[in-house]
């Protein structure tokens, strides 16, 4: 494997690690506030909707944000670079 190949799948490593932490850090904070401020979870704030419904959504768009930014940077960067190193070998 050339050196650049290397490089390229540490770079990818990285960026999925990332994105996996940070994906990680949104859901178990979610768990966290279930388990130890559910007070804050079964306050109203909009039309007698708890602030429970709301936090479970941010954390389902924020996943699914995130998930579309790693697609799109795999998609844009990833494999072009991948395809540029395949030629050159």
């Amino acid at each position: 494997m050339n050196n650049d190949l290397k490089k390229l799948n540490s770079l990818h490593k990285r960026v999925s690690f990332l994105f996996s932490v940070i994906v990680f850090l949104i859901y178990f904070g979610f768990i966290y506030l279930v388990a130890f401020d559910i007070g804050f979870l079964s306050n109203h704030f909009l039309f007698n909707l708890n602030n429970g419904l709301l936090c479970s959504f941010i954390v389902i768009a924020s996943c699914l944000f995130i998930t579309g930014i790693y697609v799109w940077w795999n998609n844009s960067f990833y494999e072009k670079e991948l395809k540029k190193i395949k030629k050159i070998e």
